[in-house]
């Protein structure tokens, strides 16, 4: 029982250190909601035939949702999976995203000529110039 007392301080640091992760994902969930709903992403979404990107396959179910978009409107280049769109959601290139994503950040280069329409503190989403 008294060497159990001798781990209550790294059980009590373990549980601060998921506190933490959890608010940390907590607010790039906040950022990707805020980035599906900004006027700009869902008018170059529109634009563009509807067909969004997302660097990889995890912000996919949560993009589709605030976009209120059909099925298989978004999709990743991910391992091969699909096509790169024209509109082109990735994570930014911060502590926050790189601790996120830890060993799997996805690099995906947006189209050649396009520029970023829309970025917060965890993403950027680049679109071409006639979906833009």
């Amino acid at each position: 029982a008294a060497l159990s007392i001798l781990f209550v301080p790294w059980h009590v640091d373990m549980l601060g250190d998921m506190r933490k992760n959890l608010d940390q994902r907590e607010a790039v969930y906040a950022d990707l909601r805020d980035a599906g709903r900004a006027p700009a992403v869902q008018a170059a979404f529109e634009a563009c035939d509807e067909r969004i990107s997302a660097a990889d396959h995890r912000p996919m179910p949560h993009l589709r949702w605030w976009l209120d978009a059909p099925p298989f409107s978004v999709s990743t280049p991910e391992a091969g999976a699909s096509t790169l769109q024209r509109v082109l959601l990735a994570p930014r290139d911060v502590r926050a995203m790189r601790r996120f994503y830890d060993e799997e950040y996805p690099r995906v280069p947006p189209p050649a000529d396009a520029r970023v329409i829309y970025r917060n503190d965890s993403w950027r989403v680049f679109a071409a110039p006639d979906c833009a």
